[in-house]
């Protein structure tokens, strides 16, 4: 069960649903996206990974979750969320997350290091919550495990309120339809948004090195109809080679954007149709970024439009992974 959208073929192997990733079924002028989420499919994203051809992507940007560890905080059984919970190696800081609204988060151990797909139970690993050590090494979740090992944890209640949604556009010109269907949309998309309350939303555009600008953004406002006209003022062009500015925008999207410390869910939609450059120094911007979205609680959601290759969609899969998205 196959199909075909320009350069880029989906299959019923590579983990959406056949009525959700069929092109066929896109209605004209509305941004569709089938949507899978690997860290309820462990095993499957396992065997996948481990097929050669996709463990080299994993050596390309060297990125390997082969070692999690996942989280779960409650309060006499009622989920936590918004808990800081730090991974540490022999007192050492390694990995910090936040737990969503299941009260749940995942940490990583040897996340930018080739290390043995094993469960090493003698690393002296420790997990703190809000700054308390808790007792006990905790269990680490290989790829080749079946079933994901939580670790349970108790913890007080978390002060959290509101929601940040961003969106981070790749605005190159190859990207004309996508930003004319999110033009389109935005409209129905502050519709739903507006029913609810406290929320706010943000838009950040990007291009690459040599173009009219690198990135455009618009701060977080709780006028969503301004981030809408941000949106629709915006438009397609440059580029040039395929690789686009990937990392300077997640950059400025720490810099530039004010997430709310405390807000209950903090969401970055991220559309493209282009990889980050594969140089070191981007690479090390990348990990640096990502692994600041996973400790501000930060869920990276990439968006991959038509023109994705498969090494990139692995590529996006880890960094939605590594952020809980």
């Amino acid at each position: 069960d196959t199909y075909s959208k320009g350069e880029y073929e989906y299959s019923a192997d590579d983990g959406l649903s056949n009525s959700e990733s069929n092109p066929n079924q896109a209605q004209a002028g509305v941004v569709t996206a089938g949507e899978w989420c690997d860290l309820n499919n462990w095993s499957f994203w396992g065997s996948l990974i481990n097929k050669q051809d996709y463990y080299t992507y994993t050596d390309n940007w060297s990125f390997y979750t082969n070692h999690r560890i996942a989280v779960r905080v409650t309060n006499n059984g009622t989920p936590v969320c918004g808990a800081k919970v730090q991974l540490k190696n022999n007192g050492t800081l390694v990995w910090t997350a936040i737990t969503n609204n299941k009260g749940e988060c995942n940490l990583w151990y040897s996340l930018f290091e080739k290390t043995s797909n094993t469960n090493d139970d003698s690393l002296p690993l420790s997990i703190s919550i809000n700054g308390t050590d808790q007792i006990g090494t905790p269990t680490i979740t290989a790829w080749k495990d079946e079933e994901v090992k939580w670790n349970e944890y108790s913890a007080d209640a978390s002060s959290v309120e509101g929601t940040d949604i961003a969106f981070i556009v790749d605005a190159t010109g190859s990207m004309m339809d996508e930003i004319d269907f999110l033009k389109k949309d935005v409209q129905d998309i502050i519709n739903r948004i507006e029913q609810k309350s406290n929320i706010r939303t943000a838009a950040l555009f990007y291009r690459d090195e040599d173009d009219e600008y690198l990135t455009r953004s618009h701060n977080f406002t709780s006028d969503i109809s301004a981030t809408a006209k941000f949106i629709n003022e915006q438009d397609a062009d440059g580029g040039g080679d395929w690789p686009e500015a990937v990392h300077t925008a997640f950059e400025k999207s720490l810099q530039e954007l004010s997430w709310k410390s405390n807000a209950r869910v903090k969401i970055a939609f991220w559309l493209l149709d282009a990889p980050p450059h594969a140089e070191a120094s981007v690479i090390t911007s990348i990990q640096k970024s990502i692994k600041t979205y996973a400790a501000q609680g930060i869920r990276l959601i990439p968006i991959a439009a038509s023109g994705i290759d498969k090494e990139t969609e692995i590529l996006l899969r880890n960094y939605a992974i590594v952020t809980n998205g």
